[in-house]
């Protein structure tokens, strides 16, 4: 009897991973950013926003008190803010940081589409709550034994950046790899209003606004409110911002998201 030896191929499945991109690359795409040059006491802050529908890019404004800290211990800072992410461009993340821990889990529906129009978007602080509106609707709210602990002076942040951490890409942002772009969003109103109940913080060495009602239309850069910022200063997020990618037209400030030659 012969015995014929045939050769068996054995084929293993590997398990494929969503790649996340590498440091280097955070420099091939760059993206825009202001920095208030003053802290602000608690109050209401408004933004006329438009937003950007392109995946991988996000239009963020928070407060931060993370340089008080004098400190590279990412949670030891408070974060107030709201996020309009071009993936899920009909919802706001809402975003409260404590002590690095997040209080925000889910996007909120808007029931719009947050890139065809401006919408009014405003954060309100008080020692009874912590609001996030929209259009003047309520979206979401503290519990005063958090809000009471996020009233702060913080410096504010305007920015418009890709998603191109894996952090951003795991929470569904998107990947600007994929993106068509220069990218653009759109602001062309900012106010604020000090809150009555809040005293002076006591030994703040950091620059206050001493006005109670600021607005700006953005029909320049005004000088004595904002600075164009190469960093927003949160460690998760490292695109390059450029001075190049914020341009002030006809009473609209438009933010820019593109890749860099």
């Amino acid at each position: 009897m012969r015995y014929i030896c045939l050769p068996i191929l054995v084929f293993f499945t590997l398990p494929i991973f969503a790649q996340p991109i590498e440091p280097e690359n955070y420099k091939k795409y760059s993206g825009a950013c202001l920095k208030s040059k003053l802290f602000y006491q608690p109050g209401t802050f408004t933004f006329n926003v438009k937003a950007s529908n392109i995946t991988g890019t996000i239009f963020c404004a928070f407060l931060t008190d993370f340089e008080v800290n004098n400190s590279d211990d990412f949670l030891k800072h408070i974060e107030l803010g709201f996020e309009l992410v071009g993936q899920s461009i009909n919802s706001i993340k809402c975003v409260a940081v404590l002590n690095g821990r997040k209080y925000h889990i889910q996007d909120f529906p808007l029931g719009f589409d947050a890139s065809e129009d401006f919408h009014k978007y405003q954060i309100t602080q008080s020692k009874d709550a912590i609001k996030w509106l929209v259009d003047g609707k309520l979206v979401w709210s503290l519990a005063p034994d958090i809000a009471v602990r996020l009233l702060k002076p913080m410096r504010l942040f305007i920015n418009f950046r890709p998603a191109v951490s894996h952090c951003d890409i795991a929470d569904g942002w998107g990947c600007i790899r994929k993106a068509i772009l220069p990218a653009y969003a759109f602001i062309n109103q900012f106010t604020y209003h000090k809150a009555k109940e809040i005293s002076k913080p006591k030994n703040f060495t950091f620059m206050l606004c001493k006005q109670k009602n600021i607005h700006d239309n953005f029909n320049t850069l005004n000088s004595t409110l904002w600075e164009i910022s190469l960093s927003d200063l949160i460690k998760g997020n490292k695109p390059l911002y450029t001075p190049d990618n914020l341009f002030f037209d006809n009473f609209v400030l438009k933010l820019q998201i593109n890749r860099q030659l």
